[in-house]
């Protein structure tokens, strides 16, 4: 295969880079309410992350009393590769399965092949 020349490389090169730059993935999710699963911190430490079931990242506030849980959140910003979302409700108060103490666990398993 013969090779493009430089100036060709770095002109399609920038052209692409201004394409991906000229749009916003998210905007149209603004306003949008989603079911969102807590699972984690933010880089910055500065939010909670969720992903919703398109695996949208949704940053929340960072309240420890969310980590772990299911909430309904409505959008309120965008950026090209984030959401940021408003609690509105807390849709899950029990801790899931991986939160609960190693006994609680077994026990938990155990009374599920009991009741079967």
């Amino acid at each position: 295969m013969k090779r493009i020349p430089t100036q060709v490389t770095k002109q399609r090169s920038k052209e692409l880079t201004e394409l991906f730059a000229s749009y916003q993935t998210y905007d149209g999710l603004v306003g949008e309410e989603f079911v969102v699963l807590v699972t984690e911190t933010s880089f910055d430490g500065k939010y909670f992350v969720g992903h919703n079931k398109f695996y949208h990242q949704i940053l929340v506030p960072l309240d420890k009393s969310l980590l772990g849980k299911m909430v309904r959140v409505k959008i309120y910003e965008t950026g090209k590769y984030f959401l940021k979302g408003h609690v509105l409700s807390l849709i899950q108060e029990e801790p899931l399965l991986w939160q609960q103490e190693p006994s609680l666990q077994q026990q938990d398993s155990s009374q599920k092949w009991k009741s079967n």
